[in-house]
């Protein structure tokens, strides 16, 4: 759907919690989108996508959200992610982002500005290089990340990123590394012989 309709609902959900839009241009300052639990973005690729700003915007309107997933979204120019505001949205009732083919210009931007303290799951997928969003979890790690799952696919990164990472997760319990090349046996060290012998006590 290329033009957003006039009017959804009768521009009233008080009761609406969860809202996965999938190439399907709601027209992004809709008064819907706001006080979701759940918000998912997949499919857009014809110039009809949230912008940076709309979703952050979004993300602000939502306090109490808990699900994020952005998937199958066209990237931005990095030139068209830079923002003057460097306040942070705090969402203290996320616990799971999934990020898979969403621009990693795009995805980075929007992790960037937001602040996520109860987060326990993240899935990183097709997202060429993952270090920058290593970095992010470490610098959340640093105040409270409580992540206990952390699944990274198809993608890059500089192994002693995620080594730095892994050792600011001590209640990390399952990693799911899948497609990754060039990966040794010193991440598994760092991870799980310390969780064995957590386990062991």
């Amino acid at each position: 759907m290329s033009q957003p309709p006039d009017s959804l609902f009768g521009g009233s959900t008080p009761a609406l919690e969860t809202c996965s839009l999938k190439s399907f241009h709601l027209g992004w300052g809709h008064t819907i989108l706001g006080n979701l639990q759940v918000i998912k973005f997949d499919g857009y690729w014809n110039g009809s996508d949230p912008s940076t700003a709309m979703i952050l915007g979004i993300l602000q309107a939502c306090p109490g959200v808990r699900e994020l997933t952005l998937r199958n979204l066209s990237d931005v120019p990095e030139s068209r992610t830079t923002s003057s505001s460097t306040d942070l949205i705090c969402l203290p009732h996320l616990t799971r982002i999934s990020l898979y083919y969403s621009g990693s210009n795009r995805t980075l931007s929007v992790l960037d500005r937001i602040s996520f303290p109860a987060l326990e799951r993240i899935d990183i997928g097709y997202l060429d290089d993952a270090g920058p969003f290593f970095d992010v979890l470490h610098r959340q790690s640093l105040s409270t990340l409580p992540l206990q799952h952390l699944r990274v696919e198809s993608v890059y990164f500089c192994e002693a990123k995620l080594v730095r990472l892994l050792q600011r997760l001590p209640s990390l319990h399952a990693l799911d590394l899948v497609d990754v090349e060039d990966l040794s046996s010193d991440v598994l060290k760092v991870w799980f012989l310390p969780m064995l012998s957590r386990t062991r006590d």
